[in-house]
């Protein structure tokens, strides 16, 4: 997935196989919608699940290889650091969230 953020909206791009729903996490901001790009008519749910923001995908992409989300947000964009779980169930640790000091 790729994103893109601009007054007050982020645009999220996402390739490959299908998926019920984007996960965004640590997204702190109120969303105010989710659309597809291609459709603007149809809003999609959005619901917070803890730290994280899930955008249900439903229908028909407009676009069979490239899906690209709009979803608009409340305030200046505020997302909070997380680890996330990969698909497999493990955490991918990344260079940045590791400690500077102990």
């Amino acid at each position: 997935m790729f994103a893109a953020s601009w007054d007050g909206s982020t645009y999220l791009s996402t390739t490959g196989q299908r998926q019920d729903s984007i996960r965004l996490p640590g997204l702190a901001n109120k969303v105010t919608q989710a659309t597809p790009l291609g459709d603007p008519l149809h809003t999609l749910e959005v619901m917070r699940h803890g730290d994280d923001v899930l955008v249900k995908l439903s229908g028909d992409p407009p676009d069979p290889y490239v899906s690209i989300v709009a979803v608009d947000f409340q305030g200046e964009l505020d997302v909070r650091e997380c680890l996330v779980r990969t698909g497999k169930g493990t955490i991918e640790l990344t260079a940045e969230s590791a400690l500077d000091e102990i």
